[in-house]
């Protein structure tokens, strides 16, 4: 299981405003996600998505378990401790008790504090992965997450073709609920088995196989959509390259947060 964030809007452009839509302005409207899966990819949990409103304007009349996904909010648009508790419990549901697994988490503090707050059944095992070597060991690091965003990307390029073809500004026109279900398509439909098999090889948690699968590519007509969608809304010097529309530089940073008090957590 691992976190991280993502500009659910992010702009195809550079600049603050594209010639065919006046004042489209750049948006850096951030949510996170909490991503897990099983060893053989046979097994993806259900993407939790936080933010910072409780319930988003466009939610209302809509309900956001049916598009198998779960919302929750904090301050910072991050993971924290109740919420971590949450998630726990829902795994430890999810898993039920006749089946015993390891849980692999980096030791963020929420992870922590969640734990204390939801502690694990005889039949789960939570294991932290070592300080300073999550990139290294984590599965979901290796590609897992990155390829889910190739495909969340692609359908926001493909929403902004078509908005910026009516003349409209896509950005002022997509919401939290097409975010829903553009991250249920891709993760739950565009993340295969075996990119996810892969990926926990490439950790070096489970041992490499003669038949081990390539890294995860992204998907071949990123780059003729992102073209396509800057020809369409006319921007052209400040177009955004590739590698820097699908991994802004800052989109996974991890927001300041105080450290909790884990003694008050366990009298609690």
């Amino acid at each position: 299981m691992d976190e991280t964030g993502l500009y659910w809007r992010w702009a195809i452009s550079r600049g603050l405003s594209t010639a065919s839509i006046p004042g489209a302005k750049k948006d850096k409207a951030r949510i996170s996600l909490a991503l897990c899966s099983n060893a053989d990819g046979s097994d993806k949990v259900p993407p939790w998505l936080i933010g910072k409103s409780k319930v988003p304007r466009c939610f209302r009349g809509v309900n956001v378990s049916a598009f198998g996904v779960e919302w929750r909010n904090s301050t910072k648009a991050w993971m924290n401790a109740d919420i971590m508790a949450e998630w726990l419990k829902a795994f430890y549901k999810h898993i039920g008790e006749d089946v015993e697994v390891i849980l692999l988490m980096d030791n963020f503090s929420a992870h922590l504090a969640g734990m204390e707050l939801a502690p694990p059944p005889p039949n789960v095992r939570i294991e932290f992965l070592p300080k300073n070597s999550t990139s290294q060991y984590q599965p979901l690091d290796q590609g897992i997450i990155a390829n889910y965003k190739h495909y969340y990307k692609r359908q926001w390029l493909r929403f902004c073709i078509n908005t910026y073809a009516q003349k409209q500004d896509p950005i002022k026109t997509v919401t939290l609920v097409d975010a829903l279900r553009w991250t249920q398509i891709a993760w739950r439909d565009c993340v295969t088995p075996q990119t996810i098999r892969h990926c926990w090889v490439k950790s070096t948690i489970l041992k490499k196989v003669d038949n081990a699968d390539e890294d995860p590519q992204p998907p071949a007509d990123l780059l003729d959509l992102l073209r396509e969608a800057q020809v369409v809304a006319e921007v052209s010097e400040d177009a955004r390259d590739l590698r820097t529309f699908m991994a802004p530089e800052d989109e996974d940073e991890e927001p300041e947060q105080a450290e909790p008090d884990l003694q008050a957590i366990i009298n609690h």
